[in-house]
């Protein structure tokens, strides 16, 4: 007993109350910001382009534990899996897989918890949005309209393409380095002058696959797709990027010209819906912070 008591003793005395509150930062409804989860933060800030100032750092910590807070309220389940797939695609961005990304913040000295942690807060909120927000969405026909307008365009005038595209790509099997893959990728489409040359091409070619050329109409493309595949000349290629598969580019058979009002409609309604849904995020935010305590000990 006596030696279970020093044991607790020393214990205490080296971590304790008093030493621990030296690295306390904030506390956000009883849960501990620390100096060190600042710091972290100030780093991934950095590299993120956002400034890495201090307060910042803190003002986002105290956000995320009030959203985290808020989901676990509310039953909002953010697992582990969901996390990992939203940093994988944060990785992929970059042009990196999953564990070279977390190789390349920690050079950088950051724990790709970090990360995750504001990951995990977001997905959280996500759901938090969903089910207490009830963002009703009232956008006419005419808001949309005069949302285009505002952005110097004709709805009646706008044009789009419709595309026939064949997507090509290099795998990057567990024994073969991304950079390597990446380096086979870009000479294959360099090799490529058109779709039926990028088929025979691939038939020799190991790793490679082409899939069958389909139709897409622009309005069905996303912006940075359409814009992309509108600047490339039939029988051209889209740049190499990175997926979940290995590196893919795509080759454009034909494209001819078709009316785009209906996808700058859809695109100004996402964009109006979404203004909605922040207005709504930034007013729920501030209805949880009202009702919580936020204690700052340092700043």
């Amino acid at each position: 007993m006596k030696i279970l008591f020093f044991a607790a003793f020393a214990f205490f005395a080296l971590f304790g109350p008093s030493a621990r509150a030296q690295d306390i930062t904030a506390v956000v409804n009883g849960q501990v910001i620390s100096d060190y989860d600042v710091g972290q933060r100030q780093k991934l800030l950095a590299i993120s382009g956002n400034g890495g100032s201090r307060t910042t750092a803190m003002q986002e910590l105290i956000d995320e534990r009030l959203k985290l807070q808020e989901a676990e309220k509310l039953n909002v389940a953010i697992t582990d899996t969901q996390v990992d797939k939203a940093f994988e695609s944060v990785a992929q961005r970059s042009k990196l897989s999953g564990v070279e990304f977390t190789k390349a913040l920690a050079s950088r000295g950051i724990d790709a918890k970090t990360l995750k942690n504001r990951l995990r807060a977001e997905l959280g909120w996500q759901g938090v949005i969903r089910q207490k927000a009830r963002v009703v969405m009232n956008i006419r026909d005419q808001d949309v309209i005069d949302g285009i307008k505002k952005k110097g365009q004709d709805p009646d005038t706008i044009k789009s393409y419709e595309f026939v595209v064949m997507q090509a790509i290099v795998f990057a099997p567990k024994d073969t380095s991304a950079g390597a893959a990446a380096q086979r990728a870009n000479a294959f489409r360099s090799s490529v002058k058109n779709c039926d040359m990028a088929r025979q091409k691939a038939i020799g070619m190991k790793d490679t696959a082409v899939k069958e050329p389909v139709r897409r109409n622009g309005n069905e493309l996303n912006g940075a797709m359409r814009g992309m595949l509108e600047k490339t000349p039939v029988g051209g290629t889209t740049p190499v990027q990175q997926t979940d598969k290995g590196f893919e580019f795509m080759v454009v058979c034909d494209k001819k010209p078709v009316s785009g009002a209906d996808g700058a409609k859809a695109e100004m309604k996402n964009e109006l819906m979404m203004k909605e849904v922040t207005q709504a995020s930034e007013r729920l935010l501030r209805e949880v912070k009202e009702k919580s305590t936020i204690d700052i000990r340092k700043k």
